[in-house]
């Protein structure tokens, strides 16, 4: 996990890759995802608009200033005010409207964003593996890849390049896994299909 920056709030509580979202002024990181008006980071929208021109580069980082698709599959750091909302079930009857249902997190104030990591990049055909699919040495969840490819979700056979991050899960002893006990898997925050 990267060091909070020298300019984040003292009051600002870090809050670890694991640990659940709370209330309050918080420190958190996470992958960027597309969602309906903007960015999903662990569940807290971002605004698509304004996100972009305000993401910080690490030192050293003399890239391009990330675009919006630049931003899909990197890893942000956000500092923001968090408020807890529940959504109540519609009534019978009201408008149908979409909006997200139940319990989660509202960033009234976004004090800082710094990329933390910028995409990842896999490309190759999709195979089938291990109840996944298999993109290059990596396992893809199907479901990832249903939302990233619409109408589709990816056929077996196809090519196609993602955007996003390589994680290793360790299995639990006693599982069927690869020989060396862990699945290299790779989440999704953009997917293109290839000719």
């Amino acid at each position: 996990m990267a060091v909070a920056p020298k300019d984040a709030p003292p009051s600002a509580k870090e809050l670890g890759d694991e640990a659940p979202l709370e209330e309050g002024l918080v420190v958190f990181q996470g992958m960027v995802r597309p969602t309906k008006g903007g960015f999903d980071v662990r569940g807290v929208t971002l605004d698509g608009g304004d996100t972009p021109p305000r993401v910080r580069l690490p030192k050293g980082d003399s890239g391009p200033a990330p675009s919006y698709d630049g931003l899909l599959g990197a890893v942000l750091r956000v500092t923001a005010e968090l408020r807890r909302v529940t959504t109540e079930p519609r009534e019978d009857g009201s408008p149908r409207v979409q909006s997200r249902g139940g319990t989660g997190f509202h960033a009234e104030r976004v004090l800082d964003l710094a990329l933390v990591r910028r995409p990842e990049v896999v490309e190759g055909e999709i195979k089938r593996s291990k109840g996944f699919f298999a993109v290059g040495p990596y396992l893809v969840d199907r479901s990832e890849l249903a939302w990233a490819l619409p109408n589709d979700g990816g056929e077996e056979g196809g090519r196609v390049r993602l955007y996003g991050q390589e994680r290793t899960v360790v299995c639990a002893p006693n599982t069927q896994c690869l020989l060396s006990g862990v699945l290299p898997m790779f989440d999704v925050g953009r997917a293109e299909r290839l000719p």
